[in-house]
């Protein structure tokens, strides 16, 4: 019998490119640990992509910020930008 995964995320606020995702979804995009995004929030420390106070403890990242921060962060092997940015 083969075992299917189950996604226990939140479900997305909004929809579209300025939804609303979680840590735990962010964090799997880019294949980290929950954690790792919560300690750059709480420290200030790093280069991660931006997030959302929703209220309380509640945060959130704009998927479209997220995709900003992959396209701002990514190289070519020759140390030159993948995605050059606009002057």
């Amino acid at each position: 019998m083969q075992e299917t995964t189950k996604n226990t995320a939140a479900p997305s606020l909004l929809s579209g490119e300025d939804r609303i995702l979680t840590t735990l979804e962010v964090a799997e995009m880019l294949r980290l640990k929950p954690a790792t995004l919560e300690k750059a929030r709480s420290t200030g420390m790093g280069n991660y992509p931006p997030f959302v106070r929703l209220g309380g403890r509640r945060v959130g990242y704009r998927l479209s910020a997220v995709e900003a921060w992959i396209r701002a962060n990514s190289f070519n092997v020759d140390g030159t930008r993948a995605y050059p940015q606009a002057a």
